[in-house]
């Protein structure tokens, strides 16, 4: 009873972060434009992503609120790249330099590439899923969406997913046995169940 709609975006260095979120922002457009077209519904468009793809994900989210019933984070990276200790848990800031410092101050890019800095009162619900074996700072990362998405009273779910690393997670999305998949199930159903 749930369709899925598998999107992508350019990559990088052919683009720009920037033209990335665009990507994956019009590919959510279009979706909720011509889902009922499928057979789906509308007031019921969750948008997720694992890795870059959360990351991207959220930003697209955080920036169509009005769209989306629902996003699904998992084992997001740069979701706040000002935050400090995420560097001091090993994340090297000079990999996210190149990728999103487009050569201005660094305060500046790592707030306007950071999904945090987007996120308001209105923001849609968020599952934040990340992995027990993933390092400290891609943890710290998910730590840091949920405690911004808790200042702002947005309501939210975390789940660490026993057994598995950053690049497994994406394994057990799809696994019907699996921690990931049943908290992704719940999250869509008891959020649709709002919309309705």
């Amino acid at each position: 009873g749930i369709g899925v709609a598998v999107i992508n975006y350019r990559l990088q260095p052919t683009v720009n972060w920037h033209e990335q979120v665009k990507d994956v922002a019009a590919a959510t457009v279009w979706i909720h434009a011509h889902i009922a077209e499928y057979g789906g519904n509308a007031s019921r468009v969750f948008l997720g992503g694992h890795s870059a793809g959360a990351q991207l994900a959220c930003h697209a989210a955080l920036r169509s609120p009005s769209i989306i019933s629902g996003v699904i984070s998992v084992s997001g990276a740069g979701l706040d790249l000002a935050d400090e200790k995420t560097y001091e848990l090993g994340a090297r800031r000079a990999y996210y330099a190149a990728r999103f410092g487009d050569n201005g101050p660094r305060e500046i890019w790592q707030r306007e590439a950071s999904p945090v800095a987007y996120v308001t009162s209105n923001s849609p619900p968020f599952l934040i899923l990340y992995a027990a074996g993933e390092s400290k700072a891609l943890q710290r990362q998910s730590q840091r969406l949920r405690e911004v998405l808790e200042n702002y009273h947005v309501a939210n779910q975390l789940v660490v997913v026993p057994g598995q690393s950053h690049e497994r997670m994406v394994l057990t999305l799809s696994r019907s046995d699996r921690t990931s998949s049943d908290a992704i199930l719940g999250f869509i159903l008891h959020d649709g169940n709002r919309h309705e």
